[in-house]
């Protein structure tokens, strides 16, 4: 019979020596669960219709959609059921590229001059911003996290970028001084591809530029001041540069290209880890090129969806790699939860869910 203290001691020799023969392992335990290894997507169309939608946008209990010919509506996100409604300016519908909602409310906004800024709610539609004048055309409308600012874009007039910002959830809206915006380039505008050129964090907003130059417009104070950002993508003819970003945490994404060759991916994207204050170029064999929208699925920045006329393609890590998930075109999308959201392109919104 062993004693227990001889076999106390011959176990711990036997772990002993095992541990002297056994590897060691350096490698520090992930804390972060795996990305997902989506590799394919599934398409439910939710509305069909005679219109181009580049606007869509969702809260807790509506989607939001805007396109051409005037055209709007609001899809419930329990029973998916569509409501419709069309704007005219007179007898002229407007071109809608803009939609947001907000605190239970709905804004969409048209592009060309005049530009038309409306709030749509229970006590029906009201115009809240509107800008008439050679050159006026707007790309972009996006509120801040806390409902109660927001900030919107468009192409440079009388010498400098149009920026509106609101300071009461959308009420009212007032331009931007030219003294507190940054100089454009030569030939330097935005891009009213999935009204995904502003994004926001925190109280910082970033506006991001294409064409003749591409940049980053910094604001850490609302929209009140402005600092720019060259990107490292590519720019310089007439539809090159950044289309949309996306902005979570420290890490901003953004997408772009050259529209007039949509598969030319060298300098089709761009990272930041800093909150946008310095970027590098996404390259890879896999990288896509010409995207119109992008989202960040994770609060780590490792998972990136991107969307536009091509398709759409996922990245698990940070865009390292990617797969292309489908040849389905669309302009922009939102998403619902980590898998599932809506795209809209010509013609329809359908929901869609990622799948490994």
């Amino acid at each position: 019979m062993i004693k227990p203290s001889k076999l106390l001691v011959a176990l711990a020799l036997l772990a002993l020596n095992g541990c002297q023969d056994a590897p060691k392992n350096t490698l520090e335990t992930s804390t972060e669960p795996a990305s997902p290894d989506y590799t394919r997507v599934e398409f439910e169309t939710i509305l069909s219709d005679e219109i181009s939608i580049r606007a869509i946008d969702a809260d807790n209990s509506k989607i939001l959609y805007a396109g051409t010919g005037g055209k709007y509506g609001h899809i419930d996100k329990l029973t998916q059921r569509v409501e419709r409604g069309t704007l005219y300016l007179d007898t002229i519908p407007l071109h809608f590229r803009m939609a947001q909602r907000n605190r239970g409310e709905s804004f969409v906004m048209s592009i060309e001059t005049p530009a038309m800024l409306y709030r749509i709610n229970d006590d029906g539609i009201q115009p809240v911003y509107t800008e008439a004048g050679d050159g006026v055309f707007y790309d972009a409308l996006q509120f801040y996290d806390d409902g109660q600012h927001a900030l919107a874009f468009g192409d440079p007039v009388d010498g400098c970028f149009s920026v509106l910002r609101s300071f009461d959830a959308g009420a009212t809206w007032i331009k931007v001084d030219c003294a507190s915006l940054p100089d454009f380039l030569s030939n330097e505008a935005g891009f009213a591809a999935s009204n995904s050129s502003i994004a926001t964090s925190g109280n910082r907003g970033i506006i991001v530029t294409g064409g003749g130059a591409s940049r980053a417009l910094i604001t850490d104070d609302y929209g009140l001041t402005w600092r720019d950002v060259i990107l490292p993508i590519k720019q310089g003819g007439g539809m090159t540069g950044a289309y949309a970003l996306d902005f979570v945490g420290e890490t901003a994404v953004v997408v772009g290209g050259d529209w007039d060759n949509k598969g030319d991916n060298n300098m089709s994207m761009a990272i930041s880890k800093d909150s946008g204050n310095t970027w590098s170029s996404i390259r890879g064999d896999d990288t896509p090129g010409y995207r119109s929208d992008v989202s960040i699925l994770s609060d780590n920045g490792q998972e990136i969806l991107a969307v536009g006329s091509p398709g759409m393609d996922y990245s698990k890590d940070g865009g390292k790699s990617w797969k292309h998930l489908t040849n389905e075109p669309f302009y922009a999308f939102v998403m619902v939860s980590d898998s599932t959201g809506y795209a809209a392109g010509r013609d329809r919104v359908d929901f869609f869910t990622l799948t490994e």
